[in-house]
């Protein structure tokens, strides 16, 4: 047996008197929603009836000079909120006269989500985006082991190449080689963010000769070379907060008072958190810092002035 449901009735002509009257109780539902008071000792339930239907309709009717709704026309409502496939209401029986009773599930979300619905359309549409199953996340792109250290290892060149001098001082062998090591369980995610870090730390800003003890990338932010174009120097320092992103969320690792801070860092990255799998995060971070990394030594190569091999004139 087919039930006829709102994203039916819409299709049907001559039932704009009872898609309005179900409009009106949709409405009046989000708006019970939001009036309830939690209480933290007991359940706190809100309902809705034909009669507070009828009575936001007759309301309407007034004002608008048309004719108030029919009895049948409000028990259609009710039979219509039982077949809809949003479980957000639930029937409790009828009430005197044929009227009808709806209970209203708050904790599901779905009254909220109907809040602001004007039409039929936008509410079956509502409905729509409810029940479509989410994507599933695409999987991450694979990662070579040695795609992030010789991309650092490559703007290390480009960067000698442009400033005279290297970008990265003081580098040790271990951070380097545990970049390239695989990442599967929380003992291996912590350690290679710290090395990640690590490697981070040891930029050297021009015109120093070392790293500085602190706020390495910052600093590096802040003297960046000469002879960049304007969007090129724009793009060079969106690459660098994003560097300055990943180091967060391994100080909020190391310190409490960090946390709060990496948790807006893995948000802004678009990672989810809590990093429920240790090897996904660290896939995502690898491939978020080799593209910052592949971005700087894009802008700093195409300020390198133009070479061409010397002509033999023999």
């Amino acid at each position: 047996m087919l039930r006829l449901t709102a994203a039916g009735l819409r299709l049907i002509p001559g039932t704009e008197p009872l898609q309005s009257a179900f409009l009106a109780a949709i409405q009046l539902m989000t708006e019970r929603e939001r009036a309830i008071q939690p209480d933290p000792t007991k359940e706190v339930l809100a309902h809705v009836d034909s009669e507070d239907v009828k009575s936001r309709l007759w309301s309407h009717a007034g004002k608008a000079g048309g004719p108030p709704p029919s009895d049948l026309v409000l028990a259609a409502v009710g039979t219509l909120l039982a077949n809809e496939p949003l479980r957000a209401w639930s029937g409790l029986g009828t009430r005197a006269g044929g009227g009808w009773q709806m209970r209203l599930l708050t904790g599901l979300g779905g009254i909220r989500a109907m809040r602001g619905v004007e039409s039929i359309d936008e509410y079956v549409e509502r409905i729509l985006q409810l029940l479509t199953p989410a994507p599933n996340p695409t999987p991450p792109r694979p990662v070579g082991h040695m795609d992030l250290p010789q991309a650092i290892d490559y703007l290390d060149v480009v960067w000698k190449l442009k400033t005279g001098q290297r970008l990265f001082a003081g580098l040790h062998m271990a951070n380097c080689a545990r970049l390239a090591q695989p990442c599967a369980s929380e003992e291996e995610f912590n350690p290679a963010m710290s090395a990640l870090a690590e490697v981070f730390a040891c930029v050297v800003p021009i015109g120093r000769m070392s790293p500085p003890r602190t706020g390495a990338l910052s600093a590096l932010k802040d003297a960046l070379p000469e002879g960049l174009a304007f969007e090129g120097k724009g793009r060079i320092k969106d690459s660098i907060d994003t560097l300055r992103k990943v180091v967060v969320i391994r100080n909020g690792q190391q310190h409490g008072d960090a946390k709060s801070k990496a948790v807006t860092a893995y948000r802004d990255l678009g990672i989810s958190y809590p990093p429920y799998d240790p090897g996904h995060t660290w896939t995502a971070l690898v491939i978020i810092a080799q593209g910052a990394v592949d971005a700087i030594r894009e802008e700093i190569q195409a300020g390198l002035p133009d070479w061409s091999p010397p002509t033999n004139t023999t």
